[in-house]
């Protein structure tokens, strides 16, 4: 019995089981790479797609972190790009340089709740107005 691989929106943003960024990607692996990849877009960071992407890179970079902004701008993301992702809650919070967020979501299709963490390290990257 064969099994349909889903298509996201563009190469996968994900390794597959740690390794990989090639292989099989269930429906979740696939919604959530497609999420990762828009909400790290900044708008109009492509040529051919200026409206796609979020403004997280703007929020993650700003003096003060609002955990209410980053949700509703992760909550927004999710509905216009990966219809098929709920975000349930997002957590983030940032300690000098680093960057850390939980995102917690279901597929439409099923109410089982995952939670993923990701983490970017702003050291070495240049601070806005240095």
């Amino acid at each position: 019995m064969a099994v349909e691989e889903m298509v996201g929106i563009a190469l996968p943003g994900v390794r597959v089981n740690g390794q990989s960024y090639f292989g099989f990607r269930d429906r979740y692996e696939t919604a959530l790479g497609d999420l990762l990849l828009a909400i790290f877009t900044p708008i109009g960071g492509r040529p051919m797609r200026r409206a796609f992407g979020s403004g997280l890179y703007r929020i993650v970079f700003e003096p003060v972190l609002s955990e209410q902004m980053v949700r509703y701008v992760v909550q927004d993301t999710a509905e216009q790009y990966v219809p098929q992702l709920v975000v349930d809650d997002v957590l983030s919070f940032r300690i000098d340089r680093v960057f850390r967020m939980k995102i917690i979501c279901h597929l439409v299709s099923d109410e089982t709740r995952r939670s993923h963490d990701v983490e970017v390290n702003l050291n070495g990257l240049p601070s806005i107005g240095a």
